[in-house]
């Protein structure tokens, strides 16, 4: 990564997490905020808000700079901000959906108000958000504010995991990189099939972080599960966090196996980008 030279500040750099989802960015962001020397906001609810006013990439990157800015001045004042907090282990959730006993899934993405120590707003900021960040990639880079991570994944466990799971992507849906991606629609306009929308939707990931792979730090999941302390300590100057101990979930027993070659063909036969990290599949 030849990163472009962030603007000079005597506050903490302000991180921000994108990703393929269900490519392992709310792990990370989990992992991170087990630190004491950062702070992780995870798809906060204020991002909603942000979108109620930004009508387009530009306006919204102002709006979260802005909002950045807010956060910094609450926390040291000693206002009490909202953070997620996970009901199935301590600190923030390491995965939104959980599955219980007889396989129902739980949502985990409830927030809290939470009074943090006032020196922590030097610190750095890390905030997560995939589509939203991503379709915003290029005016989040100009700005030189950030220091911008993408997460990705073999894309056809990605595929297997969204099929496997009753959230907008399943179904095909990703209204916020419609919103702010002019892109977007274009990209997987060709597609005819559920599954075919699915692997473009991938794709259009790859093609955005391939296009700004030199302004962008691109971590592999599968990687990042083998080297989670030294990314940690390579990208974010973390020492303290407690290192997850998850393994690779691309066979997960949850997903539908039998849709492997059907989604790999449709790769084949579709994708473009992903083959820039995943060559083979």
């Amino acid at each position: 990564m030849n990163n472009k030279q962030l603007k000079p500040t005597i506050l903490g750099i302000n991180h921000l997490i994108s990703g393929i989802p269900r490519s392992g960015t709310t792990l990370l962001t989990s992992t991170l905020s087990s630190s004491s020397q950062v702070v992780v906001f995870s798809e906060p609810e204020w991002l909603k808000t942000l979108r109620t006013k930004a009508h387009d990439a530009t306006s919204f990157t102002q709006q979260l700079t802005h909002q950045i800015a807010e956060l910094r001045v609450s926390v040291e004042k000693k206002h009490a901000i909202q953070l997620k907090s996970s009901h199935f282990q301590k600190g923030q959730p390491a995965n939104y959906y959980i599955r219980g006993e007889q396989g129902k899934i739980i949502s985990d993405k409830s927030e809290y108000s939470t009074l943090l120590d006032p020196g922590l707003y030097k610190a750095p900021f890390i905030i997560k958000s995939n589509a939203q960040f991503t379709a915003c990639l290029k005016q989040l880079i100009d700005t030189r504010a950030f220091k911008i991570h993408c997460i990705i994944r073999n894309p056809v466990a990605v595929v297997m995991s969204w099929r496997s799971l009753d959230i907008p992507v399943s179904h095909g849906n990703m209204k916020i990189a419609e919103k702010y991606s002019p892109e977007y629609l274009s990209f997987i306009k060709p597609a005819k099939t559920l599954l075919e929308k699915q692997v473009l939707m991938v794709d259009w990931y790859f093609s955005e972080f391939h296009k700004y792979q030199s302004e962008a730090h691109i971590i592999k999941y599968e990687n990042m599960l083998n080297n989670m302390e030294q990314l940690l300590q390579e990208q974010f100057h973390i020492d303290d966090a407690k290192l997850p101990k998850t393994r690779n979930q691309n066979k997960s027993k949850h997903y539908d196996l039998s849709e492997a070659n059907e989604i790999k063909a449709c790769f084949l036969s579709l994708g473009v980008h992903y083959k820039y990290y995943y060559p083979t599949l």
